[in-house]
């Protein structure tokens, strides 16, 4: 068998021209390939990045519990986050204010982020929303400027809708010397800890979270924590000042009181010894009576110091465990103690 008896007249360059065509689709598809390629270079080296990571249990944990989407995934891992214990953190993150813990940060120029690997086991629920919140600054920096514009519009106008002292207060440490707060940093905040935005803002986010809801709710547990050592140290605080003054007061009362009656004894031992100076033994107990009454009622006053001191002493034990609550806690999130003093210096009553 011969192939060419196979042939028909024409048949080759039917063939020849269907190579043809197919080669120059082909063509022009690599053509437009290299120009998405071009145009997509940031998303192409993010593919690289992300393919190359090896996802950590521990990142994978706080994915999971930020309620993160398989894009929000993407963006942290495209960042080659790295965590950091507070050591090696400072080096990484090193624009720390005294009293003010950084938890995590991110750092365009480098395009990666950082996050503190927070040992206090009361603070957990802290690290997956930090690392949410350093996700949205690397979604941020890979906007566009048209995107920018867009989103930053959409996260002003639901910060502006926002009553709330307690937000407010949180976001002042990322004010500038004008008392400005970046929109960058109200799109990580807002996104983290802020359960209702508008509806364009919320359509943004839900493009990196499945569960948003999840990793607002691990903030508002996170700073119940610190709000509740804080108000109890409030609390324990303003009670043993208020009993300090108290004590101190019922111990000059007790004293004066103490000194009269010294002295009123004195005298009436000095005329009971002086012959004639009772007419009437009736007079003499009346007056020893008298003594005796308030020698009594200091012994109780006396007790019911000793009771207000103990109770001191109590509020003081209370406050030493809250104080070590507090300084371990900001030990553990990288706050420098050293410049710390432990909250109202208990007086010493003998």
């Amino acid at each position: 068998m011969v192939l060419r008896n196979y042939l028909t007249p024409g048949w080759g360059r039917r063939v020849g021209v269907a190579v043809a065509m197919v080669s120059i689709a082909v063509q022009v598809l690599v053509l437009a390939a290299g120009a998405w390629a071009f145009a997509n270079r940031p998303t192409i080296r993010d593919w690289l990045v992300v393919g190359k990571v090896i996802p950590s249990a521990t990142l994978e944990t706080y994915v999971s519990e930020a309620g993160m989407s398989s894009a929000g995934r993407f963006y942290l891992y495209a960042t080659k986050p790295e965590l950091h214990t507070t050591s090696t953190f400072a080096k990484s993150c090193p624009n720390k204010e005294t009293g003010v813990a950084v938890l995590g940060c991110y750092i365009p120029g480098t395009d990666r982020i950082h996050l503190l690997d927070i040992t206090d086991p009361a603070f957990d629920t802290m690290e997956p929303v930090v690392a949410a919140h350093e996700m949205l600054h690397a979604v941020w920096a890979r906007f566009d400027a048209a995107e920018r514009e867009r989103v930053a519009a959409a996260v002003e106008k639901s910060y502006d809708a926002i009553d709330d002292p307690v937000l407010t207060e949180r976001l002042s440490v990322y004010e500038d010397a004008s008392g400005q707060i970046d929109v960058e940093e109200l799109f990580a905040v807002l996104g983290t800890e802020v359960a209702l935005v508008g509806e364009e803002l919320t359509a943004v986010y839900d493009r990196y979270f499945d569960r948003r809801g999840a990793v607002v709710a691990l903030a508002v547990e996170a700073a119940t924590v610190i709000s509740t050592i804080v108000d109890e140290i409030t609390r324990v605080g303003t009670e043993i000042v208020a009993l300090e003054g108290e004590i101190v007061a019922a111990r000059l009362d007790y004293d004066k009181a103490m000194t009269s009656l010294a002295a009123d004894i004195e005298t009436f031992n000095r005329r009971a010894n002086k012959p004639g100076y009772y007419q009437s033994q009736s007079t003499f107990n009346r007056d020893r009576a008298a003594l005796k009454k308030r020698s009594d009622a200091l012994d109780a006053a006396r007790l019911a110091i000793n009771v207000q001191v103990d109770e001191y002493n109590t509020l003081v034990g209370q406050l030493d465990v809250l104080n070590g609550q507090a300084m371990a806690l900001n030990k553990a999130l990288g706050i420098d103690v050293s410049t710390l003093a432990p909250v109202n210096e208990p007086t010493d009553f003998p």
